[in-house]
């Protein structure tokens, strides 16, 4: 029996909860990473100078690692409840991954057509681009995109397809995969290169750990444990250290120890929250802007790019980003209403259904 079946302590609402921080850390992350336009310009620092603004943009980063070190977990737990049907874990998991993105793909080229007249533009009128995009296979061509953060759409695949993969291996070799993979990647090419999320081969070692928490049960074990300060402290130096040596020594970290660090401060930053942030209004919060994150994720960038002066007015960091997560949030529920009146998700899961018992049906 799957130990997280005795557990069952990191729940689907601890998920969200966590998706609901990083999708604002992302968010934060591309706002305050740059200063290319008049209206960041404009903002007023006060109690913290743009200068550690900026840094803390950087480090926001980490979200990317934190939503791939969720996705392998989650993934993790859906290809145990049934290892012996691999193609059908494939089929379910990349529909259920892909629906959300090309609903908001094709809303996206819609009203850029009606507003802008322009993403055919976008893809120099090459019908092969568009194909590429809206399966979220361009980032891995080198292909354009409507919006440059769709790459994590490659990623995420790119997860996906790893998480059994990874399995066999993590499941023998446990902590000790992570020396394996070490040793690979120092003989491997870097793989595949994107130009907004870096090498890809970064966030294996979060795919791993993802994997080993869920194997191994660890989130669960630690959350049974009696609440220490010392425990609370070691969390954060962990997060802070990684997160740290990283930002500082990655460029010239030739065996990427960096990265081993980072994932590390990956999981304690999921742990952090898991077992320590249980303010019962502030969770109620998060977890409901991370019932949005996926919404939220694929269109914060538009509506930051087309409402820029919207997102600016208040001219304070705090207000820029209360003002742009509003905004997002809102399209989220209109794009969840218009989705909930045509039927999308029973008619894409109608599909899902009919396509897997095919599968399961031919062997």
């Amino acid at each position: 029996m799957k130990s997280i079946e005795k557990k069952n302590l990191f729940t689907t609402k601890d998920t969200l909860k966590i998706k609901g921080i990083a999708i604002i850390m992302l968010i934060v992350h591309h706002m305050f990473l740059a200063d290319n336009s008049y209206e960041i310009n404009t903002i007023k620092y006060f109690i913290v100078s743009q200068y550690y603004i900026q840094k803390l943009a950087i480090a926001a980063r980490i979200c990317v690692w934190i939503f791939v070190f969720l996705s392998a977990y989650g993934l993790a737990y859906k290809y145990d409840e049934n290892r012996e049907e691999t193609k059908a874990y494939y089929i379910e998991r990349w529909l259920s991954l892909m629906k959300g993105y090309w609903f908001i793909y094709i809303l996206s080229f819609v009203l850029l057509i009606i507003f802008q007249k322009h993403p055919f533009m976008v893809y120099d009128k090459n019908m092969i681009y568009i194909f590429l995009d809206f399966f979220g296979w361009a980032d891995f061509w080198g292909t354009p995109m409507l919006s440059g953060v769709w790459w994590y759409m490659c990623l995420a695949q790119f997860v996906l397809i790893c998480v059994p993969v990874f399995w066999g291996m993590v499941k023998k070799y446990s902590g000790f995969c992570i020396v394996i993979f070490f040793v690979l990647l120092r003989y491997l090419n870097s793989g595949i290169r994107s130009n907004y999320g870096g090498t890809y081969t970064i966030y294996i070692y979060a795919i791993l750990f993802g994997i080993i928490c869920y194997q191994q049960d660890i989130l669960s074990k630690i959350k049974e444990k009696k609440k220490s300060v010392f425990e609370l402290v070691g969390i954060l130096l962990v997060i802070v250290g990684g997160i740290y040596v990283k930002m500082k020594y990655a460029s010239v970290d030739e065996y990427q120890i960096t990265l081993i660090l980072f994932s590390l401060a990956t999981c304690a930053f999921v742990m952090l929250v898991f077992k320590y942030l249980d303010n019962a209004k502030l969770s109620e919060i998060l977890i409901f802007v991370g019932e949005n994150s996926g919404n939220i994720f694929m269109t914060h960038m538009l509506l930051y790019n087309y409402f820029l002066k919207i997102v600016c007015f208040s001219h304070s960091v705090i207000g820029c980003i209360i003002t742009l997560l509003t905004l997002c949030v809102l399209a989220s529920v209109c794009i969840n209403y218009i989705k909930k009146v045509i039927k999308y998700d029973q008619i894409i899961d109608s599909i899902r259904q009919m396509i897997i018992r095919k599968t399961v049906q031919n062997g």
